[in-house]
């Protein structure tokens, strides 16, 4: 690394899946066994619309011990350092869309299904260079997604320059 220069940080920006407040933060276990909340659940209505909080891979959708889950893998390359860090997403207490199938790709804000309870969870994973999934706070990485204003394109339009501006998640902090 160049002396002086610091490595570009690659942020993850997620959106809340449901309009509901939170009603219970994350809360970090002092042990990887011990008790805590690893996820954020926010309190939603019976057949609520719950959204993809990030873009990203289908890593799981089907149903633990009678809840539905969808597991979304976000994989960002710093092009300072040529690593690549995943993250995964998870979302509990919907009952998820048949079209969501393992190794498919979701667009943040797309519709992944609908609340069956009186709350949603989002929980995020980082994993390390070994492997391990470490839960963390999703708090710090929540914003809210902005549609931008129709513009005029060029007559050269090219598709990357369309997805560039198809929205962009602001952070609230």
């Amino acid at each position: 690394m160049l002396s002086g220069v610091l490595p570009l940080v690659v942020s993850l920006c997620l959106v809340p899946p449901v309009s509901g407040p939170v009603e219970r933060p994350f809360v970090a276990p002092a042990c990887r066994f011990c008790p805590g909340n690893r996820a954020v659940d926010y309190l939603a209505d019976p057949g609520e619309p719950v959204i993809a909080p990030v873009s990203g891979t289908v890593r799981f959708a089907r149903k633990v011990g009678g809840v539905g889950y969808v597991t979304i893998e976000v994989v960002n390359s710093n092009p300072v350092t040529r690593e690549s860090e995943r993250r995964l997403v998870t979302l509990g207490g919907l009952e998820s869309s048949p079209s969501l199938v393992r190794g498919g790709e979701v667009g943040q804000g797309r519709r992944l299904g609908e609340a069956v309870g009186p709350t949603v969870s989002l929980s995020l994973r980082e994993i390390s260079t070994t492997g391990e999934a470490i839960h963390v706070d999703p708090e710090p990485h929540l914003g809210r997604l902005r549609r931008r204003r129709a513009r005029l394109v060029p007559l050269e339009f090219r598709p990357s320059i369309a997805r560039a501006h198809r929205g962009v998640c602001a952070l609230t902090r």
